[in-house]
């Protein structure tokens, strides 16, 4: 029996994108006590440790704390502008996958992932940093 170390490796990656987006998706609903040093609404800057934010994004939401760190956003945009912002910017984006009808866009150095998804009249994306 071989065990193939890339696919335990898309699998593992798969699996963390998922447990992050079910709880960015059930946040609203949970009542958790909040650490502001670790979670923080802020001004929207250019970029998030390095990854390109939208000119037009609003409601900064990120958590930085032990990595991997993160940002969510919205963007006034639809979906498809989203994605190619992020094409444009030089980071050689692929779509690796699409779950549940949220664009996972993957850069060429791995270090980061974006989830992008529609979200009412416009996209909501999730920057998750990795190193």
């Amino acid at each position: 029996m071989t065990y193939n170390v890339a696919n335990w490796h898309k699998k593992y990656v798969t699996l963390v994108l998922i447990t992050f987006l079910s709880t960015v998706s059930f946040a609203d609903t949970l009542d958790v006590a909040k650490d502001a040093s670790y979670s923080e609404t802020r001004a929207c800057t250019e970029n998030f440790h390095g990854v390109p934010i939208a000119p037009d994004a609003k409601y900064c939401q990120s958590f930085d704390g032990n990595q991997p760190v993160s940002l969510v956003y919205f963007s006034p945009n639809p979906v498809t502008e989203v994605v190619s912002f992020y094409r444009d910017t030089g980071g050689n984006y692929t779509e690796t996958t699409t779950v549940q009808s949220r664009i996972v866009l993957t850069p060429s150095d791995a270090n980061h992932r974006l989830i992008v998804s529609q979200d009412n009249t416009g996209t909501q994306v999730d920057i998750l940093v990795f190193n």
